[in-house]
């Protein structure tokens, strides 16, 4: 059999190995959401200069 009988502890320790990684999961998640967010604001940022100045040379 694959799954070998645990013990309640060895149980509860997998248990709680689990959600650790699954909270790190979630935070990388969203750390990286944050970071793209930001990254896509400041583009914008630049695209709306360039804009603006290319617009002003133009004229």
């Amino acid at each position: 059999m694959l799954l070998k009988m645990m013990s309640a502890e060895e149980l509860k320790e997998c248990i709680t190995d689990l959600k650790r990684k699954h909270s790190d999961c979630i935070f990388m998640y969203g750390f990286y959401h944050e970071r793209t967010a930001e990254i896509s604001n400041r583009l914008q940022i630049y695209i709306d200069f360039y804009n603006e100045h290319h617009k002003n040379e133009s004229q």
